[in-house]
């Protein structure tokens, strides 16, 4: 299972490199609801404070990319973010715009 969930980060990784930035952050923001996610009835509360500049790392990108798409997203009713802590409201429409499926 080890294995497994390794090579598939890789492949996710490789696959994201030819991605979008926006299509990078939002299957970051994805990922990471899915390893430090807490569910309510509001949506998937990411365990984690997390800064912009450590998701940029994180994904490949600049740290105001991250900001833009990060507003973006919370304009479109995605995402919510409080003290650094973002919960994701909505994990089809964040999605719905990358070039990398579920896994």
């Amino acid at each position: 299972q080890v294995l497994c969930a390794r090579l598939r980060q890789v492949w996710q990784t490789q696959s994201l490199s030819s991605s979008t930035a926006d299509a990078r952050i939002r299957v970051g923001v994805y990922q990471l609801a899915k390893r430090h996610g807490i569910r309510d009835a509001h949506g998937t509360i990411i365990d984690l404070k997390i800064t912009h500049q450590e998701l940029a790392e994180m994904v490949g990108t600049s740290r105001e990319t991250v900001t833009r798409v990060l507003t973006r997203l919370r304009e479109q009713g995605i995402i919510e973010i409080d003290q650094r802590r973002i919960t994701l409201l909505n994990a089809k429409a964040l999605l719905q715009s990358t070039e990398v499926a579920e896994s």
